[in-house]
């Protein structure tokens, strides 16, 4: 059970502390409803297998992510060197890719495999980027974590926004911040998030209700 922020920072320091003897590789694999659809689990489960035929286990870590926003070359996975914090995206990946991707150097591109370029990068990125056209901010944990591990979203600050909304500021103020913020609906309208809040916040009345719009493309 976390208590406080303070608690909180801690187990998401200690969870990184644990994960720094990590594996030199780490293969991260698309498994949004788009990836399974296009055969994300056949690629998955066959490099896990490659991973024990080569006798790799515990130098190439396997983690299943989310949507990597790269739907039009699903299976998709991201290949990370965790020494030279190198990266490369491959599309369209087929079970039978598997071996020659684990038995690739990391930071070697592994043949007959189809490499990818990520439309969109992270906002600290920006000086090396040339003609990406978004950066990632909302969903910038999809694809990087496991979204049924919740020690990966703590150790990326996860609830630390939460702990300081309900531990040390007013109702008005979480209001106010979210306005600040400039948050849109991610429908055609972009309507502010919290002009949305504070029109409920305003309503005099001991019974409310709130009606999420949860479509599955919807963070």
């Amino acid at each position: 059970m976390v208590n406080s922020i303070a608690q909180l920072e801690g187990k998401a320091e200690q969870i990184l502390k644990d994960r720094k003897a990590a594996a030199r590789t780490t293969i991260y694999v698309s498994l949004g409803t788009c990836g399974i659809a296009a055969g994300g689990k056949p690629v998955n489960q066959a490099l896990l297998e490659a991973i024990n035929i080569q006798g790799k286990k515990g130098e190439v870590e396997i983690v299943e992510v989310g949507c990597m926003g790269l739907c039009h070359s699903e299976p998709t996975i991201e290949v990370v060197d965790n020494e030279t914090k190198t990266n490369i995206v491959y599309g369209n990946v087929k079970a039978e890719d598997a071996a020659v991707l684990i038995a690739t150097e990391p930071q070697k591109v592994a043949p007959g495999v189809d490499v990818i370029s990520r439309n969109w990068y992270f906002p600290e990125e920006s000086d090396n980027i040339n003609g990406v056209p978004q950066a990632r901010i909302v969903l910038r944990n999809s694809g990087r974590i496991n979204p049924e591990n919740v020690d990966d979203y703590i150790a990326q600050d996860g609830y630390v926004a939460l702990g300081k909304a309900v531990s040390t500021m007013k109702p008005e103020e979480v209001v106010q911040e979210l306005i600040d913020s400039g948050l849109r609906g991610r429908g055609g309208g972009g309507f502010p998030t919290g002009l949305k809040w504070k029109f409920t916040a305003d309503q005099d009345t001991d019974e409310k209700f709130v009606v999420c719009n949860a479509d599955e493309g919807d963070p």
